[in-house]
């Protein structure tokens, strides 16, 4: 019986041993929630829509052109934006072709206004105001005056208007 005993208290002591063990050593994890933020922007966009050119009509001294019907564009943007004029540039010539305008001399201007939203960018050999484009459809139109030092050789003439929309 004596042997028994024994057994019973060191079985005890075994388990208490175990016991204790197991909470003082525990490594139980906790449920810690943990985040990786993301950010990412949409910059606004425009796409052009149809265009229709302008026309110009010969200036009396036959030295240039101003607008006589002006150009129209759409664009459909995805959010507001500036836009400004870069240049006014003559493309081509035809009948003859080749024409180039003169190294000196010349002046240019161009205005692009938003029939939508009232907005107005000018030129005249740099930008000298910024429109806006709102995000939907947006109808510009635009108007442009060149003067030549002297009276141009008879010819086609192709010029544009150039500008850039971008981000405010």
């Amino acid at each position: 019986m004596l042997k028994e005993s024994c057994y019973a208290a060191s079985d005890s002591w075994y388990l208490a041993l175990v016991a204790i063990g197991s909470v003082a050593f525990s490594s139980t994890v906790k449920a810690q929630p943990f985040a990786v933020p993301f950010q990412g922007t949409i910059e606004a966009n425009c796409t052009a829509g149809s265009t229709t050119p302008g026309t110009l009509t010969a200036l009396g001294t036959g030295t240039g052109f101003n607008t006589n019907t002006p150009g129209e564009i759409t664009l459909t943007c995805n959010g507001s934006a500036n836009y400004s004029i870069d240049n006014v540039v003559l493309v081509s010539t035809a009948n003859p072709p080749g024409i180039a305008e003169p190294s000196t001399g010349v002046t240019k201007s161009a205005t692009v206004y938003n029939s939508t939203n009232g907005s107005q960018a000018d030129w005249n050999g740099t930008p000298q105001q910024q429109g806006t484009v709102d995000a939907g459809q947006n109808n510009l139109e635009v108007q442009m005056t060149v003067t030549w030092p002297q009276a141009l050789p008879a010819a086609t003439y192709n010029y544009e208007v150039r500008f850039t929309v971008a981000n405010p």
